[in-house]
């Protein structure tokens, strides 16, 4: 089998990241709502830590897909190479696709705020125990990130790299079903605790019983 063009690839690997963010968080958004419906009742450890790291490891490909550096794979070095190699597109002009990446590095901008807070929470807790926590740590409490803000970031950068794969193979990527099949996941499990949890009801004479 032939190795994929480069352009394939870079896009193959940014789509894969993002498919893994939307599945980490879909698991913490599913699991918050049944936290705030009071509906977690039995294996709480369970649950908790499922959440906790769902969470952090959705945050965590946000840092991968969001922060460039110079050896890694992320929007940045996407779009820093769709503009160098605007020739490489199958299905768009050079200059539709260097118009595109200059639209989609305006997208990224604006999600400026957030990428600063990622990076100070990957800094003091996801990547490694900083020793600021302990010398500094009224100074360097990380802003509390929104499970809707991480929403909006994820329906951007799905369209970004949607608009790519449009512009060079006529391709689509889906995510809200991963939310979607999460949920029922959830819903079905949660069930399933509920009847177990429900105590036996007596048997009626009517039904049989000696």
């Amino acid at each position: 089998m032939r190795d994929l063009p480069l352009l394939d690839r870079i896009i193959d690997e940014v789509s894969g990241e993002l498919f893994r963010a939307q599945l980490y968080l879909s698991v913490a958004f599913a699991l918050n709502e049944k936290y705030k419906e009071d509906k977690i009742t039995s294996l709480r450890y369970f649950f908790y830590g499922s959440y906790y790291a769902s969470l952090r490891e959705g945050l965590l490909s946000f840092t991968k897909l969001l922060i460039p550096h110079q050896e890694s794979i992320s929007f940045d070095y996407l779009l820093n190479y769709a503009m160098s190699n605007p020739g490489e597109y199958g299905n768009s002009k050079p200059d539709q696709v260097k118009a595109m990446v200059r639209r989609h590095k305006d997208h990224i901008k604006s999600l400026g705020d957030l990428v600063e807070r990622l990076k100070l929470i990957r800094d003091m807790d996801l990547a490694h125990l900083d020793k600021r926590r302990i010398t500094h740590p009224k100074d360097l409490v990380p802003e509390p990130i929104d499970l809707t803000e991480l929403d909006q970031a994820l329906h951007t950068l799905l369209l970004v790299v949607n608009e790519h794969d449009a512009a060079h193979r006529s391709k689509e990527m889906h995510l809200q079903h991963i939310r979607d099949f999460t949920t029922r996941d959830l819903d079905y499990i949660v069930g399933l605790i509920d009847s177990a949890d429900k105590p036996p009801q007596a048997l009626s004479s009517k039904s049989g019983a000696i």
